[in-house]
């Protein structure tokens, strides 16, 4: 039997590198808001840490891995503190299967049912290039 997990008050916040979206993030936490931090970072730091593989640099699939791993995690985590109040994730899971589609990686049957089990609101906030 499959959950679905749909929850209206999870804002992504999405788009290219450097168009604002952390410090959209930082400016939605000091008004009160809830935040999610993006997962990249801290897979990067996580992985330069331990001298790891999971870098783009290094292992593309397993980078991917990793963030779709973080991705359903964070919304876990957000889910479990049972918080009703609006939340804003700096890039969610749809990020990281747009990576996979953009290093032309294979998208399992798996993966696409994450999307339909993890399902964030339908409102999402793209910031321009």
């Amino acid at each position: 039997m499959s959950i679905k997990t749909i929850k209206e008050h999870f804002h992504v916040i999405t788009g290219g590198p450097g168009v604002g979206k952390t410090t959209l993030i930082k400016s939605l936490h000091d008004c009160g808001f809830r935040i999610v931090d993006e997962d990249a970072r801290r897979i990067i730091k996580n992985e330069m840490q331990a001298k790891g593989e999971g870098l783009p640099w290094k292992s593309k699939q397993r980078y991917a891995a990793l963030m779709l791993q973080a991705s359903i995690e964070s919304f876990l985590a957000v889910v479990a503190s049972r918080e009703s109040n609006p939340t804003f994730f700096d890039r969610g899971l749809l990020d990281a299967i747009c990576y996979m589609r953009m290093e032309q990686m294979p998208i399992s049957e798996e993966v696409i049912e994450l999307t339909k089990k993890y399902v964030y609101d339908t409102d999402v906030f793209m910031l321009p290039p």
